[in-house]
């Protein structure tokens, strides 16, 4: 038997969570005011600005890294050689990953 709880995360940078370290009242804003407050308080502080930009670069390269991969190949669809779709989700690489691991040598073409 297998047990496992797959995070239900999209992969990419989010401002809520990276800004709400540096000043909790973000977590309380969202939308047009969550990016007004972010443009006009947080990013007039250049460190915060460098991290920010460090962030979102790492977590592009994690989300390249993740999808050119041999090992995970039903995670959008491709059109040429083009991977069409909304952001990557943790729990579809969690649920290909498992059935691999659950069944090695499953063909998994048909997902």
């Amino acid at each position: 038997m297998v047990v496992g709880n797959p995070p239900w995360n999209k992969i990419k940078a989010d401002i809520k969570e990276f800004y709400g370290h540096y000043d909790p009242i973000v977590f309380g804003m969202q939308g047009a005011r969550l990016k007004q407050y972010v443009e006009a308080e947080l990013l007039l502080k250049k460190d915060l600005q460098l991290a920010w930009q460090k962030h979102r670069k790492h977590v592009q390269s994690y989300t390249h890294l993740l999808l050119s991969s041999a090992m995970y190949n039903h995670q959008g669809i491709r059109v040429g050689k083009r991977l069409i779709g909304s952001d990557p989700d943790f729990y579809k690489f969690f649920l290909e990953r498992s059935l691999q691991i659950v069944r090695p040598g499953v063909n998994t073409s048909c997902l």
